[in-house]
Formats: C-alpha cells, structure tokens, sequence
C-alpha cells in the first residue's frame, strides 16, 4: 500500500476529498496508473522548468497538467464519491 500512496501523494492534494477513491482506482485499473504516472512526471517536469526559468516549458507543462487532472476527475466521477 505504501507505493500507492506514495504514487498517488500529489493528487491527494489536488483531490483530497477522493482519496479513498484515487487508492482504490489506482488499485483497480492500470489505466488510471497510467494517468497518475504522467500527472507525476508532468509535475516533476514543471518543477524543473520552472527552476530554469523557461516560461514557454512551463505553459506546456501547466496545460499538461490540466488535461491530466481533467482525465483523472473524469475517471473519478465515473463511481460514487466513498470519503463522505
């Protein structure tokens, strides 16, 4: 389980209210790994750019990210939300 935490540590604070749900899907469906692997390696690759200050990386990395969070809310709004 500890790798699934630690997989899915960013979304928990993206979507914190979901995470019972995040484990779970991540658990269940390589595709949603697939997604949540991406989200991190988007997100490692912001930090980068931004520490190189290069503003256009950014922007493609920030719209990456955006789409990523949108596929992974999408996943997520197919089942009941579990945390409530």
């Amino acid at each position: 389980m500890g790798h699934v935490i630690d997989e899915t540590a960013g979304l928990l604070l993206k979507f914190p209210d979901r995470g019972s749900d995040l484990r779970r899907l991540y658990m269940a469906s390589e595709s949603f790994r697939d997604l949540v692997r991406d989200f991190n390696d988007a997100n490692a690759a912001l930090v980068i750019w931004t520490a190189n200050g290069n503003a256009d990386r950014q922007r493609e990395y920030k719209a990456t990210l955006k789409e990523l969070e949108n596929a992974i809310l999408d996943m997520l709004r197919q089942r009941p939300a579990r945390d409530k």
